[in-house]
This record gives structure tokens, C-alpha cells and sequence, in this order.
């Protein structure tokens, strides 16, 4: 029987990122995934953007989300020895000058501070972009390859014997006191701690009943498109820079829930980049994926309320890449430095 401190289910951002914070603490851990490529940070487009949605306004605890982000990240790369971390500047385009008039001003408010680079207030000169108004320029913006990082640090935790490939069931999952044992007739694990770190498919889980999650598909295309500039656009659609296409989405559907590139997202893309996008361009790929969303749009993180040693990270949703850093972190502190979660991602809220 082999003997660890966290057995980690599911190794997607969630799990990659606990895992890291695990092991930078000093623990041994021991993944369970299925290495099927189905889980959405497989689909994930992974922009971490600090002014967001349809009314552009400062993403919930931007400080504090945010304030390590890019030097976690960065010191997975070091770890993994792969780039996946690309910080660049998000341009959000105003579609009217009542737009431009609300943030005339917003870069000298302290609130603001730390996130906007520049209001411009006439386009910014890039050919096939239509921002007659101008926009926001946003900084401490970009995006992860989430992929890239997955791959790399399945890699790794390959290499150091950290990660099983295997299909969790929690039936074979037994609580033994204060500790858990998981016999899969193969290598029984016995562990002190059992994160639950898979997506959406916890919404079914028994020993989970009854977590309101509200999954969400999401779709991306990638275009073959003369845009060159070394930002993001992000406004009704993101155009993410990659090296020869820009990668643009998401969608978000609550009623077809699978993995399946659709005509119907395919072309909701398409009318919204036509808006801010003139000229010519070939779509090259499309991909979908279902994020683990919630019902009041916050991620699940903490202890069960009633079975002792099982934990979860889950339901991090669109912003997955911002939220991962800070509640991996919050959730370890509460494992092994017995800190309270806070209440509004309580997983017992």
C-alpha cells in the first residue's frame, strides 16, 4: 500500500495548481486522472482579464486575486520547464462615446490603479479593427496555455511517480478513521486527504449531494486572419495572439451540455467579431468544452461539512486562470494551518 498525505482527483488547472502548492510545501501527494483530454481546461482559451463583462467592471477581488498571480505562474514554468504564461496587454474597444466618457478619468482612480494602462480616446491603428471610440488598455492581463501547462506538468509528475492513470470511482474510495483508502485492486492508496478537483463531473457525485452547479458550455474558433499586433482584443468576442491565427471566443450555452463543436456557436462567433473585426478571414478550428460554473458564479473551495478529510476545489468556471493561484492557496492553508475558508466560496455555503 503506498502511503501519501493528498491523493489529488483530477488533474486539470484545479488539480494542477494544488498540486503544485502540495508539493511546495512539503507534502506527498498522488494524482488520479484519466488523461482523456476531456476536461475543460483541455477547451479552455485561459485569459485572465481584471475588467470583464458586457459592462466592464472590476472582476470580483481583483486585489487580491491578482497581487501573486503572475509569479505563481511563472514559477510553475520554472518547475514544469515549459512557457505557458504569457502576459500582454487586453484592449477592450468602446462601442460608443457614452463608453469613452465613463472611463475619461478611471485611469487616475486608485481603484483602478493597478489594471489600466492607458484610455485612449481615439482608435489605436490597428488595420481591420473597428474602435472608432477607442478603448481601455488594460495591464497585469494575458493569458496561460492552459494545454501546454497540463501536458507539461503531467510530464512532470510522471517523472517523480505523482500521478496514476485511472478512472476515479468513489466507490472504491473508503473512509478508515481519519483517513481515506482508495483500492482499485491495483495499488491501494492511503492518504489523509482526498481533494476533489473534477470539473463537473462532481455534480454527480454521492458524496457531494447536492452542489448547485450551473455547467456551461463554451466554444472557441481559430482564424486565419492579418492582425498583427502583440495584444488582446477583447470586446463581445477575444482575439488572443497566437503564433500564425488569432484564437476568438466564447460562447456561453447552459443547455447543450458536451464536448461537440456546433454550427449554432460557430456562427454566434462569427456575427460577434464581425463587429469590431473588417476584412477577410478563415476559420481553421473550432473546440468546446464544458466549464464547471456555479450557481452564484463562485467557485466551490474548502472542507465537507460532514466527511472529515475529503476537500474540493472546483467550480472555477470562465476564470479559472485567475481564481486557481489564490483559493489552491487558500485551501492548502486551511488543510494544514487549519485557517477558516472565506464564506463566499465556502464549498458548504
Amino acid at each position: 500500500m503506498k502511503k501519501v498525505d493528498v491523493i489529488i482527483v483530477g488533474q486539470g488547472l484545479a488539480g494542477t495548481c494544488v498540486a503544485a502548492r502540495l508539493l511546495q510545501l512539503g507534502k506527498e501527494v498522488m494524482i488520479l486522472d484519466p488523461f482523456d483530454g476531456k476536461g475543460a481546461s483541455h477547451a479552455a482559451a485561459g485569459l485572465f482579464n481584471p475588467v470583464t463583462g458586457r459592462k466592464m467592471v472590476k472582476t470580483w477581488k481583483a486585489n487580491e486575486l491578482f497581487e501573486g498571480l503572475a509569479d505563481f505562474y511563472q514559477s510553475l514554468e520554472s518547475l514544469f520547464e515549459a512557457h505557458f504564461f504569457h502576459e500582454m496587454p487586453i484592449y477592450r474597444p468602446f462601442f460608443s462615446i457614452e463608453d469613452q466618457n465613463d472611463w475619461v478619468g478611471a485611469d487616475q482612480d486608485k481603484m483602478y490603479a493597478d489594471f489600466i494602462q492607458a484610455v485612449l480616446t481615439r482608435p489605436i491603428g490597428i488595420d481591420g479593427l473597428q474602435d472608432v471610440h477607442g478603448g481601455l488598455m488594460l495591464k497585469n492581463s494575458g493569458y496561460v496555455d492552459l494545454p501546454l501547462m497540463i501536458s507539461a506538468a503531467r510530464a512532470y509528475f510522471m517523472q517523480r511517480g505523482k500521478i496514476i492513470r485511472a478512472t476515479f470511482d468513489e466507490n472504491l474510495l473508503i473512509q478508515e478513521g481519519r483517513s481515506w483508502l482508495y483500492n482499485d485492486g491495483l495499488q491501494p492508496i492511503a492518504a489523509d486527504w482526498v481533494i476533489d478537483c473534477t470539473g463537473v463531473s462532481a455534480s454527480k457525485s454521492k458524496l457531494w449531494n447536492g452542489l448547485r452547479f450551473k455547467p456551461v458550455k463554451g466554444e472557441w474558433i481559430d482564424i486565419d486572419v492579418d492582425l498583427k499586433e502583440n495584444l488582446i482584443v477583447n470586446r463581445g468576442v477575444f482575439m488572443i495572439p497566437k503564433t500564425g491565427f488569432l484564437r476568438v471566443g466564447a460562447t456561453y450555452d447552459h443547455d447543450v451540455l458536451d464536448s461537440e463543436p456546433s454550427e449554432k456557436a460557430r456562427n454566434e462567433l462569427k456575427r460577434r467579431l464581425e463587429k469590431i473585426l473588417i476584412g477577410d478571414y478563415r476559420i481553421l478550428d473550432q473546440k468546446a468544452g464544458v466549464r464547471p460554473a456555479t450557481f452564484d458564479r463562485r467557485p466551490f473551495v474548502g472542507v465537507h461539512g460532514q466527511l472529515g478529510g475529503l476537500a474540493m476545489l472546483n467550480g472555477l468556471g470562465a476564470k479559472g486562470v485567475t481564481l486557481a493561484p489564490y483559493f489552491s492557496k487558500l485551501l492548502c492553508e486551511q488543510l494544514f494551518l487549519n485557517r477558516p475558508m472565506i464564506k463566499e466560496v465556502d464549498v458548504n455555503r
